[in-house]
């Protein structure tokens, strides 16, 4: 079997570090350094196995009548049938979010690593015989186009990625069942429904909404309820409506959500919080989708796309009687569990960024400390919380750089959570006079320096007790591997510090990665 693959980047030499690794596992590469090569190759073969396409060159514009960027004409060309792996050095403009919802199937950052391009190669490999078998059932998921959207979601972990590769499949998923919808009208119209799990603060509602305008329902109403708010006498009027003198206080017919929502889209936020009572209500209008207001004895048809979220473990809840197994299988056609920040925390510059750029038009920065700071901490509230944190820390730097004093009132709530090295570095943001002894500290060093050389003398311990690991390392340490790089220079760079590191004790890997940069 003939493995091809195409290489699209301006710079040769990514290119080339692309071509030669895949070379070595016996694929053909095809190299295109513009838009109109790449259209080129395109044109030459039905398919590619596989297409590495740099992120800027992704979003430039082909001659298409439909103003079709690269992406999606790769992806209109090929579809299913070739793995679009979209690279971006930091800063571009396109996000992951942007790429998997326009088609790509991976999103790697430059500078690329060996083995997450061998593993793209491996996908293809368990691929290639599946493609044909479903490909006639795919090709109706992705005939529409994607059309690029303002990325309220940030980030290129491999946590949040997965997030984007799920929140593609289920708008796919909700396309397809509208497809069956529309094709078979006789009988009951079940009502499409996902249901979102993840921690409080950790956007549980924007993933809805960005389902709802993703979907066939964005022309109709985007209707969020919150189920803990809703009143036990009142739940089943607010969701479907009562007509005049049903209950006591009824003086005029009222609408109720479900209507409004009728051809679009209901979030039930905190489903689990739901007054017990009108489950029952809900279970049947998800199975016909026919709602019935208090006090009337007609029936409305309607079509709404179910979202409910809970921050609570379903599963558990289910098992031990406290939310109804029938109706949670009902909720749940389609899944998507949100991680919590402390399972990205790679991601907070990145949405430290983004916060900035939403909130202030005045020029506001974080420091690379007040940033590796955040980066320590477990973040209970999530994104919510970050945000909070970002807003308050930067109103209180006059001069648009946040730095770890700045973060000082924040000291108490961080401490309540963290335990650790991560209290210690927060403590030394608070200005407070320490006495450390091991080891000592000028008299004349300030805030930022102390708070470096802490930094320093973590990271040196924390590679004795990972033996020059730099992965274990970083995991210990709970940062990204290139902000350890970072670090790792600056102690190469210093060398009159008061810790010592020897970087010729560390892996290849390690001192090439500190070398490159300086």
């Amino acid at each position: 079997m003939e493995l091809f693959a195409l290489v699209i980047d301006a710079d040769a030499r990514e290119r080339g570090v692309v071509r030669l690794i895949l070379q070595e596992h016996n694929w053909n590469v095809c190299e295109a350094e513009s838009v109109d090569a790449a259209l080129c190759f395109a044109r030459e073969r039905p398919s590619w196995g596989i297409i590495f396409c740099d992120a800027d060159l992704s979003t430039q514009s082909v001659n298409h009548p439909n103003g079709l960027t690269l992406l999606s004409e790769l992806k209109r060309q090929y579809g299913e049938a070739s793995l679009i792996v979209i690279t971006a050095a930091a800063g571009r403009p396109i996000t992951a979010l942007d790429a998997i919802l326009n088609g790509a199937s991976e999103y790697l950052r430059k500078p690329l690593e060996e083995e997450k391009i061998v593993a793209c190669s491996h996908i293809v490999l368990k691929r290639l015989l599946a493609v044909e078998r479903d490909k006639l059932y795919r090709s109706r998921a992705t005939a529409s186009e994607f059309t690029p959207i303002a990325p309220e979601f940030v980030g290129g972990t491999e946590a949040i990625i997965k997030v984007f590769k799920d929140l593609a499949q289920i708008v796919r998923g909700i396309r397809l069942d509208d497809v069956y919808r529309r094709k078979n009208t006789s009988g009951p119209d079940p009502q499409t429904s996902v249901f979102i799990t993840g921690e409080t603060g950790t956007g549980k509602e924007l993933i809805a909404q960005l389902i709802h305008e993703r979907s066939s329902h964005a022309d109709g109403h985007f209707v969020p309820v919150n189920c803990s708010n809703l009143s036990p006498d009142l739940a089943e009027s607010e969701l479907f409506g009562h007509m005049k003198g049903a209950f006591t206080g009824a003086t005029k017919e009222k609408e109720g959500l479900w209507e409004v929502a009728s051809g679009g889209t209901i979030f039930l936020d905190e489903i689990t919080e739901a007054p017990p009572s009108v489950l029952p209500k809900l279970l049947r209008v998800l199975q016909d989708g026919r709602v019935k207001r208090l006090g009337s004895n007609q029936w409305k048809q309607t079509h709404v796309q179910i979202i409910a979220a809970s921050n609570r473990d379903m599963p558990r809840e289910v098992s031990a009687g406290r939310f109804r197994a029938d109706l949670y299988h009902r909720l749940s056609l389609h899944k998507l569990h949100v991680p919590p920040l402390r399972e990205r925390l790679g991601d907070i510059p990145v949405i430290v960024e983004h916060l900035v750029r939403r909130h202030f038009t005045r020029q506001v920065r974080f420091s690379q400390e007040a940033l590796d700071v955040l980066m320590t901490y477990g973040f209970p509230g999530n994104v919510r919380e970050l945000e909070n944190i970002v807003r308050g820390a930067a109103r209180r730097a006059p001069d648009g750089v946040v730095y770890v004093s700045d973060l000082a009132a924040y000291v108490e709530m961080i401490k309540d959570h963290d335990v650790g090295h991560r209290a210690e570095l927060i403590e030394l943001a608070s200005a407070e006079e320490t006495s450390l002894t091991d080891p000592p500290y000028p008299s004349h060093a300030g805030l930022e320096e102390r708070v470096h050389q802490f930094k320093l003398q973590l990271v040196n311990d924390a590679l004795a007790k990972c033996n020059n690991n730099v992965a274990q390392t970083a995991r210990y340490l709970k940062i990204s591997r290139p902000s350890l790089y970072k670090l790792l220079r600056e102690i190469d760079r210093e060398t009159s510090s008061l810790y010592h590191l020897n970087l010729e004790s560390l892996p290849a890997r390690g001192r090439s990665a500190s070398a490159s940069n300086i």
